[in-house]
């Protein structure tokens, strides 16, 4: 699907301001999130995104364009209302960091502009990327976590991970992840720091079914070993914070529809959820492009082009809508 230039009507559309740096008094905004955004790249390799405000699915979405800004194995967290995007490869593998603000004014946006921030230490696509530390003072932090590299000139799994400080625009190395992978996911269980990686293919080509923790305050992994029957590490995975310490598995392109996870750290073991009827019956390919996003109990994933998987925790149950293509 291709990115037109020009709106539709009822949908607005924003060309992405550019700025050389972040603003270090605000890199990126904290609020709830109250969005999902669906890439999409035409033939000519340029990208937009179309973005749907939450709550508001009367609201026709609008779309906002990027240009060459996106490119294979980018990964992405949304905070509040900024998406912050790390690497990807288009003909090198990128190390380059930015988010894309929006500013949202009666269910559209006033602006979108892309805050180009200090480059991560290790070029890397096919990783994951995380929001920890909401709650912490020193501010909130994104972690870059393992993926594809390059090392002596040659492109490899790597345990490396780094860390981003919103409030001093600069990245350090943290502990290397246990278990290197590519195409995992990744997500906060809490406000304090504290985020979990789930998996992934590692070296042997085999899904990694371990969960790796870590502590941002400690900068330390602990991990898991999950005894779940039928629970096995996949690629491009889903994964959201439902509740504190609790946390919603699905998908990936091997899976079946219906099979869907629940973490719990309190007790530290992988679950399996019982959805009821109306649930999915197709694969859930969830690319790290496209985060998850918890929103008023709802579970919100852009899967396969434009559409929208929905799971609502108190009914337990899957259903889909779409976003809009035009």
């Amino acid at each position: 699907m291709g990115c037109s230039t020009g709106g539709t009507k009822g949908q607005s559309t924003h060309k992405v301001a550019r700025k050389d740096t972040a603003d270090p008094t605000a890199p990126i905004q904290s609020e709830p999130v109250s969005f999902i955004f669906v890439v999409r790249t035409n033939e000519k390799m340029q990208s937009c995104l179309v973005v749907q405000p939450l709550g508001l699915f009367g609201t026709e979405p609008f779309k906002v364009e990027l240009g060459y800004g996106i490119a294979i194995g980018t990964a992405a967290a949304v905070v509040g209302s900024s998406i912050f995007l790390t690497g990807g490869k288009q003909l090198e593998i990128s190390k380059e960091a930015k988010a894309i603000n929006l500013s949202f004014v009666g269910g559209s946006t006033s602006s979108a502009v892309f805050l180009y921030h200090s480059d991560m230490l290790h070029e890397r696509y096919f990783h994951a990327t995380a929001a920890a530390g909401a709650g912490v003072k020193s501010g909130a932090v994104v972690l870059a976590l393992s993926g594809i590299s390059i090392r002596e000139g040659k492109e490899e799994l790597v345990a490396s991970c780094e860390k981003y400080s919103t409030a001093l625009d600069y990245w350090e190395e943290i502990a290397p992840i246990p278990r290197k992978r590519e195409e995992l996911a990744a997500c906060a269980l809490d406000a304090e720091g504290l985020v979990a990686a789930f998996g992934g293919v590692g070296e042997d080509g085999l899904g990694v079914g371990w969960v790796d923790l870590y502590d941002v305050g400690r900068n330390k992994w602990d991990s898991v070993e999950v005894k779940e029957s039928g629970w096995r590490g996949r690629r491009n995975m889903g994964a959201v914070c439902m509740t504190e310490g609790e946390i919603l598995l699905f998908g990936g392109p091997d899976s079946d529809g219906k099979d869907t996870f629940r973490y719990s750290h309190s007790s530290k073991t992988v679950r399996r959820v019982e959805v009821k009827d109306g649930s999915i019956k197709s694969q859930l390919h969830v690319e790290g492009m496209n985060p998850v996003v918890n929103y008023k109990g709802r579970i919100y994933c852009v899967a396969g082009g434009d559409r929208v998987f929905v799971y609502t925790m108190k009914a337990q149950r899957w259903e889909e809508t779409f976003v809009s293509a035009e």
